[in-house]
C-alpha cells in the first residue's frame, strides 16, 4: 500500500524558499514531463520506453488551413416525444482530414424536419456568444449543437456550413 504525504514537498516558511528535500530528484506515480519545443512545421514524435522496450508512442503533426467540416451525431434516431435530444458535434479539418486545433470559424446550423436547436456551445470559457442561437464560432476547431425532437416523427436534415469551408450534412430519424 502506498503512503502519501500531504501537503506535498514544496515551499516552506516563506514564499520562494524551498527545502533541500523538495529539490531532490525523485519519481512518483503521477510524474508529468513537459518540454518547450520551438515551432516548426512537420511531425513531432514522442517514444516512451521502459526497460529498453517501447511502451508508448505519440505523434502530432502540424495541420494545413481549415478546408472542410466534419459533422457527427451521438445517435441516429430521436424519439418523437419533445424531450429526446441529440448532440451534433462539429470538427473543422484541413484538406488531409486532420483537426485544425486553431480554427475558430463561425459555424451555422440549419435544421430541416422534426427537430429544433435548443443550444449551441464550443467549450470556450471566455466566449460570450448566446447558447440559444443557430451559429457558433469554433473553439480549438470544434463546436456543438443540441437538437430536440418534436412530437412528430420524420426525417431531420442537419446542414452545417461556414464561409470558405466545404459544408457537411447529416440525417437523423425521429
Amino acid at each position: 500500500m502506498k503512503s502519501y504525504r500531504f501537503p506535498r514537498y514544496g515551499m516552506e516558511g516563506s514564499y520562494g524558499k524551498f527545502s533541500p528535500r523538495s529539490l531532490a530528484a525523485r519519481t512518483t506515480s503521477d510524474l508529468h514531463l513537459t518540454w518547450d519545443v520551438p515551432y516548426e512545421q512537420g511531425t513531432l514524435k514522442a517514444v516512451g520506453t521502459k526497460g529498453g522496450n517501447t511502451v508508448a508512442t505519440m505523434e502530432i503533426s502540424t495541420t494545413g488551413e481549415p478546408a472542410r467540416i466534419l459533422v457527427s451525431a451521438d445517435r441516429k434516431r430521436l424519439i418523437a416525444d419533445r424531450r429526446d435530444v441529440a448532440h451534433i458535434a462539429v470538427e473543422i479539418q484541413d484538406e488531409r482530414g486532420r483537426l485544425v486545433p486553431v480554427a475558430d470559424n463561425l459555424i451555422t446550423f440549419d435544421i430541416e424536419g422534426e427537430a429544433k436547436i435548443i443550444g449551441v456551445d464550443n467549450g470556450d470559457p471566455h466566449s460570450h456568444e448566446s447558447f440559444k442561437a443557430k451559429q457558433r464560432k469554433a473553439f480549438n476547431g470544434k463546436c456543438l449543437a443540441i437538437l430536440q425532437s418534436t412530437a412528430k416523427s420524420g426525417q431531420v436534415l442537419v446542414t452545417v456550413s461556414s464561409p470558405s469551408l466545404l459544408s457537411a450534412t447529416l440525417t437523423i430519424l425521429s
